[in-house]
């Protein structure tokens, strides 16, 4: 069996944000040191009375400098609200920063996150949909420019496509893939 801590980092009234990540981060590394497996947040934005936690990616490549062994898990990230190739390679840092030890939930979040977002509801699930299949991509394809390209590609647009393929891959042809 393994134990874990789940946080929203939900901050009451009178304490400010500053102290309540210092509190998260003594927790985090006394959960290490009780020998809790795995220390859980949420990535959460738009509303400071239920929660604020604007990149527990941060928050775990610092704990991890001052942990040993537990691992660290984003509740969610909300996929349509993130651009998938910053998402991938904020990923890919923090787990290197982590020496390992990070695990990335996704969703689609919540319906109230989208009016603070200026995106509309109905493009919830076709960019969750695009997100998972690039960040599929951007971890498991090779790391070659013309790969990069395609991802790119994927995610702008068609018309992005063919300028970033000229720009990025000189002499190669731009074909939608």
């Amino acid at each position: 069996m393994r134990f874990g801590i789940y946080c929203e980092i939900q901050t009451p009234p009178g304490k400010s944000h500053y102290d309540m990540i210092w509190e998260i981060m003594r927790q985090i590394e006394h959960a290490d040191e009780c020998g809790f497996d795995v220390y859980s947040v949420i990535d959460h934005h738009f509303f400071q009375k239920f929660s604020i936690s604007a990149n527990p990616l941060a928050m775990f490549a610092a704990a991890a400098q001052r942990t040993k062994r537990i691992r660290f898990r984003t509740a969610l990230h909300t996929l349509p609200l993130e651009n998938p190739m910053r998402l991938a390679g904020m990923i890919a840092e923090a787990d290197i920063l982590t020496n390992g030890r990070l695990e990335c939930g996704l969703g689609r979040g919540h319906a109230w996150l989208f009016g603070p977002s200026a995106l509309p509801l109905e493009e919830s699930r076709p960019r969750y949909n695009e997100a998972i299949d690039i960040l599929e991509l951007a971890f498991t394809q090779e790391k070659t420019p013309e790969a990069q390209a395609t991802l790119l590609i994927r995610w702008l647009g068609k018309r992005a496509g063919e300028f970033l393929c000229r720009l990025c891959c000189p002499g190669k042809s731009w074909k939608r893939r």
